[in-house]
Parts: C-alpha cells; sequence; structure tokens
C-alpha cells in the first residue's frame, strides 16, 4: 500500500475515529506518529517475522511507518 493507496482508503472513514496498531503480543495499541524507514521487502520467507527488514544501506525502499506509544 502507498500512501497515496492510504489517503484514499481513509477517505471512507470518519476523520474522528482512532488509529491503532497490533500490540505485540494481544490488545491493541495508539498510534502516536510517523517516520520514514528504508526497508527491503520481501526479505523473511519465515512467516513469523514480518516480511520485511530495515535496510542499513541505500540499495533498500523508503517506507512509512506507523509508530505506537510502546517499544518492544
Amino acid at each position: 500500500m502507498t500512501v497515496k493507496d492510504l489517503i484514499t482508503l481513509l477517505r471512507e472513514f470518519d476523520p474522528n475515529l482512532n488509529i491503532v496498531v497490533r500490540g505485540y503480543e494481544d490488545g491493541f495499541d495508539d498510534v502516536t506518529g510517523a517516520s520514514i524507514v528504508t526497508l527491503k521487502f520481501a526479505a523473511n520467507p519465515e512467516e513469523y517475522y514480518g516480511r520485511h527488514s530495515q535496510s542499513e544501506d541505500t540499495a533498500g525502499k523508503a517506507a512509512l511507518l506507523l509508530k505506537s506509544n510502546r517499544r518492544y
């Protein structure tokens, strides 16, 4: 999903709704911000990891990371 896709999707919802992300093991956390990260897409084939990993070099691609108030 791109930012453009997300904006289009969000226009369908009440602008006063809270935005949350899944918690580490269970529950939900509030989104508290966003930042740009550089990722290697489809880097993790194991299903217990997220599909993408953070890139330490310029070969990665930028993505928007939604942040929560928790640190895992």
